[in-house]
């Protein structure tokens, strides 16, 4: 499995013929439908309006196009393939896009033969968004310049004309709030001393690998965050405790008692952290569970927000945990969640300090297996940084776990 946004499309080794088939069809099997960054047609035909939206894609947030999908509306249906009737398409659409497209856009395209039908053939045309806008859609006389607008092309009006112009000798980088920024908001505090930090904490931030993600954040985006957060965890979120122009951050707590600190910012980056330990009578403890039950949660939110802003790219995410003294370590079960048994061989018995990790995610088309991927991976570093490694009772939890979220929610 690899990812149609970011994977190099154009390279058999990297990204065999089988895999791109299999992805398009988990695109179609989870009803992905056309949005600012996807498009689909049934058929490469030149009177159809396919290089218009390769422009609008290059002067908006980049995107791709799928020959060969059925469908009705902006929702597929089924991969059928195309009839090429003997043409060599790859250099069909290369010389069509060069000349109906000026300045050049920067592209990959591939073609395949369709597995059920070798008289069959399915192409792939992926766009980067342009830097050197506008790109203008040129036929005969014809001269207009389009933009991507949800799943539609629209032609650009003389404000986004000039917007364009100006981006073009002046561009700009995407928003983006220093890391070190968003640490210091994603900072629990411990219930005994509101001021201090607390010494036991774990933190994930998710941060989109493309500024095809930012939104500006208005009350509609964060009602959409708000939505994704109860539908994924069950709880409902308070207002948000602080607002600023590219952060809002939401203070919640948590039913162990923890405090759990939310951030959404306009670049479309997740930040989520918590207390490590849980104060029992026997003392504070980490609870290898709630870790696990919340890194699934921000990575299922992250699918689902993701889902509704149209963006399906990879993202970065950073994990982070601090636990101090290894008595508030806890080895042993996941509360007999779903299993029992140790999850770590051998027993887990410190943790480093500030133990950090970082990975590319992709979290589309189909979240479980993704999911399961990440949990096992971000779970492995922190075991290995204890010195032990996960037991074959930790995958057993965590795929069960994770199919159980899922049906909770309904498929993001």
């Amino acid at each position: 499995m690899g990812d149609l946004y970011s994977d190099d499309i154009t390279s058999e080794q990297r990204y065999p013929a089988a895999a791109v088939l299999h992805d398009i069809r988990a695109l179609i099997a989870t009803g992905q439908r056309e949005g600012p960054l996807l498009d689909y047609k049934a058929d490469i035909s030149p009177k159809d309006s396919w290089p218009e939206t390769i422009a609008a894609f290059a002067n908006t947030f980049g995107g791709i196009i799928i020959f060969g999908v059925e469908g009705q509306g902006d929702q597929p249906r089924r991969l059928i393939g195309y009839d090429p009737k003997g043409v060599e398409m790859k250099t069909r659409l290369g010389s069509t896009l060069l000349s109906r497209i000026q300045p050049r856009p920067n592209i990959q395209i591939r073609v395949l033969t369709l597995d059920t039908d070798a008289g069959k053939e399915v192409a792939l045309v992926r766009v980067a968004e342009g830097t050197h806008p506008p790109y203008l859609y040129n036929k005969g006389d014809e001269h207009r310049v389009y933009l991507r607008s949800g799943a539609q092309k629209v032609e650009a009006d003389y404000l986004q004309l000039s917007a364009l112009l100006e981006k073009r000798v002046h561009p700009s980088p995407p928003i983006s709030l220093p890391v070190a920024d968003l640490h210091q908001r994603l900072r629990v505090n411990d219930p005994a001393d509101k001021t201090k930090p607390s010494e036991a904490w774990y933190r994930f931030i998710m941060t989109p690998e493309s500024h095809g993600a930012a939104r500006r954040l208005t009350a509609a985006v964060e009602d959409e965050f708000e939505e994704c957060f109860h539908r994924f965890t069950g709880g409902f979120v308070q207002p948000p405790s602080a607002r600023e122009q590219h952060v809002t951050t939401y203070r919640l707590r948590k039913d162990s008692g923890n405090d759990l600190v939310l951030a959404l910012t306009s670049d479309g980056a997740i930040g989520y952290a918590t207390h490590a330990v849980t104060n029992t009578n026997d003392g504070p403890f980490f609870s290898p569970f709630e870790f696990c039950e919340d890194l699934i949660s921000i990575l299922g939110i992250t699918t689902m927000y993701s889902c509704r802003a149209r963006y399906f790219g990879e993202h970065r995410l950073s994990a982070n945990i601090l636990i101090p003294e290894a008595q508030m370590l806890r080895p042993g079960s996941f509360r007999g969640r779903f299993v029992t048994g140790a999850l770590f061989e051998p027993s887990l018995a410190s943790i480093r300090v500030n133990m950090g990790t970082e990975m590319r995610v992709t979290l589309h088309p189909a979240p479980a297996e993704p999911i399961r991927q990440t949990l096992a991976s971000i779970t492995n570093d922190l075991a290995r940084a204890a010195g032990t490694l996960l037991s074959p009772t930790f995958d057993q939890f965590a795929t069960a776990f994770i199919n159980d979220a899922l049906q909770t929610v309904g498929h993001p």
